[in-house]
């Protein structure tokens, strides 16, 4: 998923992104999320196949 807005998203900061990561985890799986402080977000969830 990605938007155009301004970026600077960051999980790390306890934000709802977190939360996502977190549930994310509990099945092995991961969050990636880039977002440049100059435009946009894109949030991916890599997800493991048994």
């Amino acid at each position: 998923m990605a938007d155009d807005g301004v970026g600077g998203a960051d999980a790390s900061r306890g934000s709802g992104l977190q939360g996502l990561a977190d549930r994310l985890a509990v099945l092995g799986a991961r969050l990636v999320v880039s977002s440049p402080t100059d435009g946009g977000t894109r949030v991916r969830a890599v997800i493991p196949c048994a």
